[in-house]
């Protein structure tokens, strides 16, 4: 019998060192288990992508957001004081087109900037503003040599094509006064028709903007160039008569209403090849019909930032108001101005520059995509000529087919 009672007690022992050790187990995993959750809290509360910085980033976001939204506001508010002021709009830059002489402009885009009086100008993608001094171009209106609206500022292309800026809209003047000039066709105190006789009278001002539609000339357009070209190419080798249309007119308005300006060539055409080129002392494209130098325009550019056509009658009229309110007291009747060059030069040197614009009154005659009165000689030309009676505002006529030696073309550069 005692021995039994020895056995049990032994196995009564064992069973509560067993206990113990089990116990012991159970806390040392609870404590491991407890410092992997506090761990992973951490983490999540503290860590890289925890909750805390997780909410701060959003609150950064907002806030970033916030700060975006009113700057776009404010841009709008600028824009919308800009037009209530009479600018043109467009995007508030600050760029000053003083800070992009002789830099060649981002290829990809055009730039908008403005002058050291606030007025717009938009820098061709890949254009390069010519310095003052520069092939003759000169920067007075500031007294400064930087370049203002005022001037005619200069543009040139990777192969040395000038064009010149013609404001338009409200121009806001050194004086604290402003200029309107209206994008329109117009008509003067002196005009010339075919037959070769001037009308005179007046003072050399604007008499009035011509109506569309009226009677006296209109502007032919065409909404798909392509449809043009077609056209104005069996033009070129038929009798039959008619006249080149303009490209995209209404764009071409619209956009230059927006972007306060429009370009036009400094020089009239000289050829090379098929393209038209601008550029001083280069020998006059002449002997070219009407449509053939709107093909010849038409090609020059044609880009997603810009493209280019022959001259229309709003971008002559609107270049003579131009230069009859910033060229000085001499080109006030710069409408009635004739040739001061009687014989035939190359572009650039007849000797009649203007507000940095070459041979509007002299050398040739300038085929346009206006419209003649004449029914047989639809197309019109304006300018003076080396070898008759002509004057700037002066509209000649001719046919489809009629080719003279001078009878040049310009282009004029639409800006999107």
């Amino acid at each position: 019998m005692k021995e039994k009672n020895v056995s049990l007690l032994n196995s009564k022992s064992n069973v509560g060192r067993h206990s113990q050790g089990i116990t012991l187990i159970a806390l040392v995993v609870t404590i491991v288990v407890l410092l992997i959750l506090a761990g992973i809290t951490i983490t999540f509360v503290l860590g890289e992508n925890g909750i805390i910085n997780m909410a701060q980033r959003a609150a950064d976001a907002t806030n970033n957001a916030m700060q975006k939204e009113q700057g776009d506001l404010a841009d709008i508010t600028n824009q919308m004081q800009n037009y209530l002021n009479g600018g043109s709009g467009g995007s508030e830059t600050g760029t000053k087109v003083a800070d992009l002489i002789g830099k060649p402009a981002d290829p990809s885009k055009n730039i908008d900037a403005e002058d050291e009086y606030g007025n717009k100008i938009t820098i061709p993608a890949g254009f390069t503003v010519v310095p003052d001094g520069t092939d003759n171009v000169e920067y007075n209106y500031g007294g400064d040599k930087k370049p203002n609206v005022q001037d005619g500022i200069v543009v040139e292309d990777s192969e040395g094509n000038q064009f010149v800026w013609i404001p338009v809209g409200n121009i806001k003047n050194k004086d604290g006064s402003t200029t309107t000039i209206d994008l329109a066709r117009y008509t003067f105190d002196v005009e010339y028709d075919s037959s070769s006789y001037p009308i005179t009278g007046g003072t050399g001002a604007v008499k009035s903007k011509i109506t569309d539609g009226s009677a006296l000339t209109d502007e032919v357009t065409d909404a798909v160039y392509g449809q043009h070209v077609d056209f104005i190419e069996e033009l070129a080798t038929s009798t039959n008569y008619g006249n080149s249309k303009a490209k995209e007119i209404e764009s071409f308005k619209t956009q230059t209403k927006t972007k306060g300006g429009y370009y036009l060539a400094r020089f009239e055409a000289s050829q090379n090849g098929e393209k038209p080129m601008s550029k001083a002392n280069q020998t006059v494209w002449n002997n070219i019909t009407q449509p053939n130098a709107s093909i010849a325009a038409g090609k020059m550019y044609n880009s997603t930032n810009y493209t280019s056509d022959l001259i229309n009658s709003y971008s002559w009229d609107t270049a003579i108001v131009f230069i009859q309110n910033y060229g000085g007291e001499e080109n006030k009747d710069y409408s009635k101005h004739t040739s001061k060059n009687k014989s035939l030069a190359k572009t650039g040197e007849s000797g009649d520059k203007v507000l940095n614009i070459y041979d509007m009154a002299s050398n040739c005659a300038e085929w346009t995509t206006e419209t003649s009165t004449f029914a047989d000689c639809p197309c019109t030309s304006r300018g003076g000529v080396y070898d008759g009676v002509g004057y700037t505002s002066g509209r000649g006529s001719g046919t489809t087919t009629f080719g003279d030696g001078d009878i040049s073309f310009r282009s004029t550069l639409y800006v999107k």
